[in-house]
């Protein structure tokens, strides 16, 4: 097996390895950060194992982000969370005490619950952590890479 020297792949693919290393090691920790620190395990695992319920509204939290408190049973057992009104794609204002609202919940640890489908959350919680994991390495390389130049090193 032959390898190629660093110097001719720069040359055929006009590619600096050493910023093509930099950049996917990078976009590998992004992903691997964004993936287990925000909700992406929760929608996962709601849409993998969770089962959906009727909740009702218990007070809206309008001026603290657009929140609501939701109220929901299982097995004569009350559990109540608070989710973003976004998430039903209504308006926090719209939403008054009493009504009804869809949830979806983990049967084994019915405290983790959410408003809406957790399918279309995850998804759109993918395509996020996919898109942030892909631009904020390649900024980070052009800053460096932009900050050496000014500098007079590159």
């Amino acid at each position: 097996m032959t390898m190629w020297p660093n110097h001719a792949i720069e040359r055929t693919l006009g590619i600096n390895m050493g910023r093509l290393v930099a950049y996917v090691v990078l976009a590998c920790a992004f992903w691997l950060a964004l993936s287990h620190l925000g909700p992406t395990e929760k929608y996962a695992q709601l849409a993998r194992s969770g089962k959906p319920a009727d909740a009702v509204v218990v007070r809206t939290d309008c001026a603290n982000h657009a929140t609501f408190i939701y109220r929901f049973e299982v097995d004569a057992h009350e559990f109540q969370s608070r989710d973003h009104s976004s998430s039903i794609g209504r308006s926090c204002d719209s939403l008054r005490p009493g009504e009804g609202v869809g949830i979806f919940y983990l049967p084994t640890e019915p405290s983790v619950s959410m408003v809406g489908n957790p399918r279309d959350a995850l998804l759109g919680e993918r395509i996020f952590v996919i898109a942030a994991s892909l631009a904020m390495p390649g900024f980070i390389v052009w800053a460096f890479v932009r900050r050496q130049r000014l500098r007079g090193d590159a």
